[in-house]
């Protein structure tokens, strides 16, 4: 899964999902339910993964990680 996180000002501002292999009614759930808390916290740790969509919000979760990984080096 490739994503694209938008940081302002050391915060998260925004996360698209670019690219995926998941189902299109998970990663729309995800999108709508999992990226908000994201954003909402500032983080990726105390995020609940989406019921019924567990393997495309670890996806996502990992995604996130990876690309927040990269902007802090």
């Amino acid at each position: 899964m490739t994503v694209e996180v938008k940081i302002i000002g050391e915060k998260i501002n925004e996360i698209n999902v670019l690219d995926n292999q998941e189902t299109p009614t998970m990663i729309t759930t995800v999108e709508e339910t999992l990226i908000p808390q994201i954003i909402k916290g500032q983080t990726i740790e105390a995020v609940d993964t989406v019921s019924g969509a567990t393997n495309s919000s670890n996806a996502v979760l990992d995604a996130v990680g990876q690309s927040l990984a990269e902007a802090t080096k």
